[in-house]
């Protein structure tokens, strides 16, 4: 039987699907991880086509992509 392993980055981007678009500072205080790791998480999503990130005055905000359907 195979057990599902959820990684922190699996974390983001369930949270960012399910909350919608949010600031790094809000993202690392909601999983508990810093600003830096949280940037680093959602570059690699990017690049992945998963997020969007998005600078607004002076603040990184990673978005999704698109809204995923339950």
């Amino acid at each position: 039987m195979a057990e599902n392993i959820v990684t922190g980055i699996d974390s983001l981007l369930s949270y960012i699907n399910e909350n919608g678009e949010a600031d790094a500072k809000t993202l690392a205080n909601a999983l508990n991880v810093s600003q830096t790791t949280v940037m680093d998480w959602a570059k690699a999503l990017e690049k992945a086509k998963l997020v969007r990130l998005v600078n607004k005055v002076g603040r990184m905000y990673v978005s999704p992509i698109s809204k995923r359907r339950k």
